[in-house]
């Protein structure tokens, strides 16, 4: 099953376990999949799509696969080429965000990803993750409105 969420001026698929269509894997019980697009498709910082799980012990580094297998259904649609992977500017800024969250799946858009984009997109994940996608649109548009995307 996968959630969407239509926000002002953005929206977010939330993808649940084994749903992730285009994926070079498939997720696990507990684990989410969040893509975000902004209306300013195409746009540096206008795209990211991050996946994993809470960690049980200590964060684990970004396991995300590196692959470059295109995601052919990305919300991105034809304004960019999203690929499956992090590449390593994008991995350090969520290596740098202090969640409890292992990493395990990403996918970026050549010319509409950015650094605070998968910062941010770490933070939601957590959410999601932490109420079992229990979370509300509205606790998402909070999210979103209290970590501003770049």
């Amino acid at each position: 099953m996968v959630r969407c969420v239509v926000l002002p001026r953005s929206e977010f698929r939330i993808f649940l376990p084994r749903e992730v269509p285009d994926a070079p894997l498939t997720l696990v019980e507990d684990e989410y999949l969040v893509e975000w697009r902004s209306d300013r498709i195409g746009h540096p910082g206008s795209y990211g799509c991050l996946g994993g799980r809470l960690a049980t012990g200590s964060p684990a580094p970004v396991h995300a696969a590196r692959d470059g297998s295109p995601f052919l259904t990305s919300l991105a649609g034809s304004a960019d080429t999203v690929l499956w992977g992090l590449p390593d500017e994008y991995r350090a800024a969520v290596d740098g965000v202090p969640l409890r969250l292992t990493i395990t799946r990403a996918a970026h858009g050549e010319a509409s990803s950015s650094l605070g984009v998968f910062r941010d997109l770490a933070h939601v994940l957590w959410l999601v993750c932490s109420t079992q996608n229990t979370v509300t649109d509205g606790q998402i548009e909070a999210a979103r409105e209290g970590i501003p995307f770049r």
